[in-house]
């Protein structure tokens, strides 16, 4: 009995120490800044005539589903998101 409290000892220390060696690796990784340098390449103003303008060339190049619980499913998701980002809370979908 007393080798097996050795070993179940060992091997959770064993265990421990690999866990906590992932751990110290990923606290390492500077993780990016999403989202902050977004304005400085492209406006928001920009970004919606681009948005405006693909949408349009989609509507005449193929027919698009016209169903209105994917619609709405697809405006609940975009609401989710930007109610994520409070600078972006003046965004229509």
């Amino acid at each position: 009995m007393n080798q097996f409290n050795r070993y179940r000892n060992f091997l959770m220390l064993f265990i421990s120490c690999f866990l906590l060696n992932d751990t110290l690796i990923a606290a390492q990784s500077p993780l990016p800044d999403i989202g902050s340098s977004v304005n400085k390449h492209l406006s928001v103003n920009k970004e919606q005539l681009i948005g405006d303008v693909l949408v349009r060339q989609l509507k005449g190049q193929a027919p698009l589903l016209q169903d209105i619980l994917v619609t709405d499913y697809l405006k609940t998701v975009g609401f989710k998101i930007v109610s994520q980002n409070p600078d972006a809370m003046n965004r229509k979908f």
